[in-house]
């Protein structure tokens, strides 16, 4: 080791710097500091005080003292275009339970009152009830009497993860949660091209609707230095206007 390369503390001596870039962006900075014994403890236990290192930690090679620290640097800046570039984007799908009444067989254009009679009468237990004038009614009834109350759908759901250290400046956010949202609007999901075109070949996607219904966040923690800061938006075809947001127009309640 060249003489220049040797730097010392406090009879203590830097051994090697090294930096390594991870796969959310930033850096990882690591040193490693050899010295007797008591300056290793003294080394050691003033970076643990110091909060401007993530990792120190101590060890003993025969009669001599190894300390190493290291911390992680934020290298993302805090603009949209940035944590685009940064962001792990995916489709994921998800499962839904719905109410019967929900499908499109019974909930479009099905007659509701005939409907509504044939389940109050199922409910009563009233075995005598025909509903053979309404083939809507007759279906539900007929399912209702196999024991059917809900079915199933699998919807996509875009996420996007951001991988961030402690010092980054990038801030968790609750902004727009429990509403609906279009395609590439502020609060809306923004994927790149690709997840865009494999969502604009999806039956009944329309990027002019609000079908996008935006989750609470996730923070998730992926080692002591970094943590994942996780957002969902979950499909619909359409999204209730009262509950959600979603598109003010006929039908949609």
């Amino acid at each position: 080791m060249a003489v220049e390369d040797i730097l010392g503390s406090n009879a203590m001596t830097r051994e090697s710097r090294r930096r390594r870039k991870l796969e959310s962006g930033a850096t990882r900075y690591e040193e490693t500091w050899r010295g007797p014994i008591p300056k290793a403890d003294i080394l050691y236990e003033s970076y643990e005080a110091d909060e401007t290192w993530d990792d120190v930690n101590q060890s003993k090679d025969g009669g001599v003292g190894v300390v190493n620290i290291s911390r992680v640097d934020e290298d993302i800046d805090p603009t949209d275009e940035d944590i685009q570039q940064s962001a792990l984007w995916e489709v994921i799908p998800e499962e839904l339970h719905k109410d019967l009444r929900a499908h499109p067989t019974f909930n479009q254009a099905a007659d509701q009152t005939a409907i509504e009679a044939a389940r109050l009468a199922f409910e009563a237990g009233n075995g005598d009830y025909d509903a053979s004038a309404n083939a809507a009614a007759d279906t539900y009834l007929e399912m209702r009497r196999r024991g059917v109350e809900e079915y199933v759908v699998t919807v996509p759901v875009i996420q996007r993860t951001i991988r961030v250290t402690k010092r980054s400046d990038i801030a968790f956010s609750w902004s727009g949660k429990d509403k609906a949202w279009k395609i590439d609007e502020p609060n809306g999901p923004n994927p790149p091209k690709d997840i865009l075109g494999v969502i604009a070949d999806m039956p009944d996607a329309d990027a002019t609707k609000k079908q996008w219904l935006k989750r609470a966040g996730e923070i998730r923690r992926t080692s002591r230095d970094e943590i994942d800061i996780v957002y969902q938006w979950i499909w619909a075809r359409r999204w209730s206007h009262t509950l959600y947001d979603g598109d003010d127009e006929t039908d949609n309640p």
